[in-house]
């Protein structure tokens, strides 16, 4: 059926108010930045992070039951494909998400923020929000393909924040995220080459660990054209489908749902965090 009249039908039969387009399904790579130590053994003791684990989202539906993860150890190796930010809160002893906001592209553009707490939405302008609720953060999402020796490339979100974006502690020698991306030149795109990432050690008022980012090999033709290619488009497709019916649902003035919303906050709303707060981290960061 040609698109246009598809969309037109849609419209007419009112789709668009109950149908609902959802991100890609996908597993979420993280750093375990626990600064802390386990004493397995009397006087011999183990960082409790230090390493990048993989929770598995992708096919997980219980949300009342925590994902199976994945210990990936450290380094890793990613492609980079596309930057995506979400801001968020978190609050309380286990640093439980208080509210967050969808997945957006840039502080100007129009987004919900969902708040756990309440179930309750507010939509605005990212920027604006940021203002008004001065405990959000900014979390960058990082839609990547994982690399491993034995195992296809895995399409991922990468997820970045706190000293990964950027901190007062960081060595000279340690590159963040934003000074990883301003590396590339403008005739340059990180997509064409490999990322390493390792966990490395910092200490503000806590010992953590954050992401040291590196360029690594450039990627070949075939690996381009029959891994990285294919990811990008699916990224780009099913990112501008997600904007296009929040937008839409914005401007409406429509009522989001509270599975919707819940789908944005997503489990790790429930699930204690592993990294010291922003506080105690000596930081510079661009929030």
């Amino acid at each position: 059926m040609n698109p246009d009249l598809a969309k037109e039908l849609a419209e007419a039969a009112g789709e668009s108010h109950y149908r609902t387009v959802r991100p890609i399904e996908l597993n979420e790579v993280s750093l375990n930045g626990d600064g802390g130590t386990d004493e397995i053994e009397p006087g011999k003791f183990v960082r409790k992070g230090g390493f990048f684990r993989k929770r598995l989202y992708a096919g997980h539906r219980n949300r009342n039951e925590k994902p199976g993860e994945v210990n990936l150890g450290s380094p890793i190796q990613i492609v980079f494909l596309r930057k995506r930010r979400k801001l968020v809160e978190r609050g309380g002893t286990d640093g439980k998400i208080l509210r967050a906001t969808n997945e957006h592209n840039h502080p100007k553009e129009a987004v919900t923020l969902f708040d756990a707490v309440t179930g309750k939405s507010e939509d605005g302008i990212a920027a604006d929000l940021r203002t008004k609720h001065t405990g959000l953060r900014t979390v960058e999402i990082i839609y990547a393909l994982l690399i491993d020796e034995n195992a296809e490339p895995e399409l991922v979100r990468l997820v970045v924040k706190g000293a990964s974006l950027g901190s007062d502690a960081k060595a000279d020698s340690t590159t963040d995220l934003y000074k990883y991306m301003a590396s590339f030149s403008p005739d340059e795109h990180m997509w064409e080459y490999y990322t390493d990432l390792s966990a490395v050690m910092e200490k503000g008022k806590q010992t953590y660990f954050a992401i040291d980012f590196k360029r690594g090999e450039q990627i070949d033709s075939d690996t381009l054209a029959g891994d990285v290619a294919p990811a990008l488009r699916k990224v780009r497709d099913n990112c501008a489908a997600v904007d296009r019916s929040r937008q839409e649902k914005i401007a409406a003035g429509a009522t989001t749902a509270p599975a919707e919303r819940e789908e944005e906050v997503q489990e790790e709303a429930k699930y204690p965090e592993d990294a010291p707060s922003d506080d105690d981290i000596a930081s510079s960061i661009p929030f």
